[in-house]
C-alpha cells in the first residue's frame, strides 16, 4: 500500500466570537454547528473553531475510501505536527470595487486591480517593504505537535518571523489587535483553529465611510494555510496535502443554508474547469452529458428547502404565513418523477423553475420577479443584478422540470450521514459558507471562482514563488477582497444580501411576532461595538420552526 496523507476539511472555516470559549465546525453535510447554547455564562458570543484531521490514502486503489489516522503511543503513526500561518492583507491590498480584477485574477501585476485604488495608498506599491510593515497583521507560521497543547498566534511569538501589526487602535476595540487567535492540538492529534476575537477599529481614529473599504482600519479576520508532517513509528515525517483555514464573521442563522453555498460554487468550478465528473460534464466541449439525470434528494431537494427555509429570515412585505412561498409547500410531493406515462407535477415544476433567474441574465434586477430575490454580484445600485443559481445547479433544475430525475426511496427531508468522512468534512464546512453574492461576501468572495486557484477541487494551490510566482494563496490573499472592517458591511448590507448569515428578519420567540434581526444597532460604529450582542436563529426542537434568541440587546421595539 502507498500510503498518501491529507488534511480534512481541505477548506476549513472559523468565525470570530468576543468569548474565549468556542464550539465545532460542522462535520456531517446538512448538520448545522448547533452548541447548548452560543454564549458563555458571561454571554460572550462564543468563537466557532475550525476542525483538522489527517487521513490516509491508498494510491494504489483510487476508489478506496480513505481512512481516518489514530496518532498515539504505540501506533504507526505516534504523531502529527500541525502548522498554521494566518494573515490579514486587506488593508494593504486595493479597494474592493465589485467585479473589477475578477476577470483577470491571476495575471501579474497584483492580480490585475487598478494602482490608483488602494485602501490605502501610501506607503505606496513601489514601497512594498513599507506597506507590510504598516498594514498586514501578519504574526508568522505556528507549529504545536504536542497532545492536548495550544499556541497563540500572538504578537511577539513568532520565533524570529519578521511580525507585522497594526498600530494602536484609537477608536472601534481598543487597544488594537495583538492577536489572531489560536491553534491547538488534541489528544488524538486533530488540530484545531480558534479565530480572532472580533476586533476592529482605526489607527487614525477615522469613521467608517463605506460598506467595503475604511482607510486607516483593520479587523482580525483572516486566512492562512494549514500544513501537517505526519511522524511515523520508525521516526520519519512524511508531508501530508495541505488544507486552508479561513477566519470570518459569525454565522447568525446557522440552521439555515444559503441558496448557493460555497460547496456549490466551488463544486459548479470543479466540474465545469477541473474534470471533476466526466460522466455528468464534457470539459471538451463545454457541455452536460444528455445522460446526466439529477437526484432528487441530493441535488434538487437542496435547493427547494433553502427557499423555502428563507422565509424564516428574509420577510419582507410577508410574515411566515402559509401561503408565503406557496408553491414550494409539500416539497417531498415535488418529489415524484414521471411513471407509465403519468406525471401529475410537471406543471407545478415548470413553473418553480420558470421562476428562477438563469445565470446567463446578468443584468436582470434583483427585484424582476425572478428567484432568489436577493441582489447579486453587481451590488445595489444602478445596474445591480439579482443573485443567480450556478451553471451546475441552474441545469439541475432544468432536468427536473422536464421530469429528468431520479428519486430513491429514502424519506423526504433524507437523514444525513452518520459517520464523519473525508469528503463529508470538506463538504460540511463548505455548505456552511456564503457562495454568492460576492459583492464583497462574507467568508470569501469572488476569488474562489477562478480554477487555477485549484489543486483538485476542493483543495486551494499554495503559492510556491521558487515554482510559480502567479497561480497560487499565500497567508490573507482569500480574505484580502472582503469588506474592511467586515462590520461595515454587516450594517450596511441590511437586506437582500445574505440573510441565511445574516439576517433581514427574524421571529421573536416569546411574542412569534417578525422584528428587524439589527434593531438596536443603528450605525457603523453601533455593529463594531454592539454586533456580539446581536440573537442567533434556532430551530424550535423536534419542529421546522425557527426562532431568534440568546439576544443582548434591549428588547426589539
Amino acid at each position: 500500500m502507498a500510503k498518501v496523507y491529507k488534511i480534512h476539511p481541505a477548506i476549513g472555516f472559523a468565525r470570530v466570537g468576543n468569548s474565549p470559549e468556542s464550539f465545532p465546525s460542522p462535520t456531517i453535510p446538512g448538520v448545522p454547528a448547533r452548541p447548548e447554547k452560543y454564549r458563555d455564562g458571561s454571554k460572550r458570543l462564543k468563537c466557532q473553531a475550525a476542525g483538522f484531521w489527517v487521513y490516509v490514502y491508498d494510491d494504489t486503489t483510487p476508489s478506496a475510501a480513505p481512512v481516518l489516522v489514530e496518532a498515539g503511543p504505540g501506533k504507526p503513526v505516534t504523531g502529527i505536527e500541525w502548522t498554521v500561518h494566518l494573515a490579514n492583507k486587506k488593508a494593504a491590498w486595493f479597494r474592493f470595487d465589485g467585479l473589477i480584477g475578477a476577470a483577470d485574477i491571476l495575471h501579474p501585476p497584483l492580480f490585475g486591480n487598478s494602482p490608483g485604488a488602494l485602501r490605502n495608498p501610501l506607503p505606496a506599491l513601489t514601497d512594498p517593504d513599507g506597506r507590510l510593515k504598516k498594514w498586514v497583521i501578519d504574526p508568522g507560521p505556528r507549529t504545536a505537535s504536542a497532545a492536548g497543547t495550544f499556541v497563540e498566534f500572538r504578537k511577539g511569538g513568532g520565533g524570529g518571523f519578521p511580525e507585522t501589526w497594526p498600530a494602536p487602535l484609537l477608536n472601534g476595540n481598543a487597544p488594537g489587535i495583538e492577536t489572531l487567535g489560536l491553534m491547538q492540538v488534541h489528544p488524538d492529534f486533530s488540530m484545531t483553529v480558534i479565530g480572532g476575537s472580533g476586533n476592529s477599529g482605526s489607527i487614525n481614529g477615522s469613521n467608517i465611510v463605506n460598506y467595503a473599504n475604511n482607510p486607516g482600519w483593520f479587523d482580525d479576520t483572516s486566512d492562512g494555510p494549514v500544513t501537517a508532517k505526519v511522524v511515523l513509528a520508525d521516526g520519519t515525517r512524511v508531508e501530508a496535502a495541505g488544507a486552508w483555514v479561513v477566519v470570518g464573521p459569525p454565522d447568525f442563522a446557522p440552521p439555515i443554508e444559503n441558496i448557493v453555498t460555497m460547496y456549490d460554487a466551488i463544486y459548479d468550478v470543479g466540474l465545469r474547469f477541473g474534470n471533476y465528473d466526466p460522466t455528468i460534464y464534457n470539459v471538451a466541449t463545454g457541455q452536460f452529458l444528455p445522460g446526466f439525470t439529477p437526484s432528487f434528494e441530493r441535488d434538487v431537494y437542496p435547493v427547494l428547502r433553502r427557499a423555502y427555509q428563507y422565509r424564516w429570515v428574509y420577510n419582507e412585505n410577508a410574515p411566515a404565513l402559509p401561503g408565503y412561498h406557496s408553491s414550494l409547500n409539500n416539497i417531498a410531493a415535488l418529489s415524484t418523477p414521471p411513471s407509465g406515462g403519468s406525471d401529475p407535477n410537471a406543471a407545478r415544476r415548470n413553473s418553480i423553475f420558470q421562476k428562477l433567474r438563469a445565470p446567463s441574465a446578468t443584468t436582470d434586477p434583483f427585484d424582476s420577479g425572478k428567484m432568489p430575490k436577493v441582489f447579486g454580484d453587481t451590488g445595489d445600485g444602478a445596474g445591480g443584478n439579482g443573485l443567480t443559481l450556478t451553471v451546475t445547479q441552474y441545469e439541475i433544475m432544468r432536468r427536473w422540470a422536464k421530469g429528468q430525475f431520479t428519486r430513491g426511496s429514502g424519506p423526504i427531508p433524507p437523514a444525513p450521514a452518520s459517520t464523519v468522512t473525508a469528503a463529508g468534512l470538506d463538504r460540511a464546512a463548505l455548505e456552511a459558507c456564503v457562495g454568492g453574492a460576492f459583492f464583497p461576501g462574507i467568508e470569501c468572495g469572488w476569488i474562489i471562482r477562478e480554477p487555477k486557484l485549484y489543486v483538485t477541487p476542493f483543495e486551494f494551490r499554495f503559492l510556491h514563488v521558487d515554482k510559480d510566482p502567479v497561480n497560487g494563496l499565500s497567508p490573507g490573499d482569500v480574505t484580502k477582497r472582503s469588506a474592511c472592517p467586515w462590520q461595515a458591511d454587516f450594517f450596511q448590507c441590511a437586506n437582500n444580501w445574505w440573510p441565511a448569515q445574516r439576517p433581514n428578519q427574524v421571529r421573536e420567540s416569546a411574542t412569534g411576532r417578525f422584528v428587524d434581526w439589527d434593531d438596536g444597532i443603528g450605525s457603523d460604529m453601533g455593529m463594531v461595538q454592539k454586533w456580539h450582542d446581536l440573537g442567533i436563529l434556532v430551530q424550535e426542537p423536534s419542529a421546522d420552526n425557527y426562532f431568534e434568541e440568546e439576544r443582548q440587546l434591549p428588547p426589539h421595539p
